[in-house]
């Protein structure tokens, strides 16, 4: 009798565990695609291939706030830190609009390639951070 009540607890567990650990991987992809802007910014390619690049990026980016933002429901507590998070992050995809604007113009400006520089690095070790913490609570909680 008791079976069949463990065995779909169980596959609740397991489903959970499988959402979860979707979460972190989602977030791995924006931090992919966070190092991508700052690697296209920082690359010595030509400003045409640099425009080409970055408007591929770009493409993506309403996709990647989304799977940030939700990914971010899961993974954090805290709702400041992952207000923090999202509007660090929407800033990031502003400042790689204009810095695609600069290269356009032949602008000299190197405001927003300074700005992405100094921004990504930290934004990239939060989400480091906060999955690895995920990660350890999910462990506990299953051991």
């Amino acid at each position: 009798m008791m079976k069949p009540l463990f065995l779909f607890l169980l596959s609740i567990s397991l489903q959970i565990n499988a959402q979860n650990r979707s979460s972190v991987d989602s977030l791995f992809i924006v931090k992919k695609y966070l190092i991508e802007i700052q690697d296209i910014v920082n690359s010595k390619k030509s400003n045409g291939q640099k425009l080409a690049d970055l408007d591929k990026l770009a493409k993506s980016a309403a996709k990647q706030n989304n799977i940030f933002e939700s990914s971010l429901k899961v993974i954090l507590d805290s709702k400041k830190e992952s207000d923090d998070m999202k509007a660090s992050f929407k800033l990031i995809l502003q400042s790689m609009a204009l810095y695609k604007s600069d290269i356009k113009m032949n602008s000299k400006n190197d405001s927003e390639r300074k700005y992405l520089n100094r921004n990504i690095p930290p934004l990239v070790d939060k989400i480091l951070y906060h999955c690895k913490r995920f990660e350890e609570k999910l462990k506990f909680e299953t051991h």
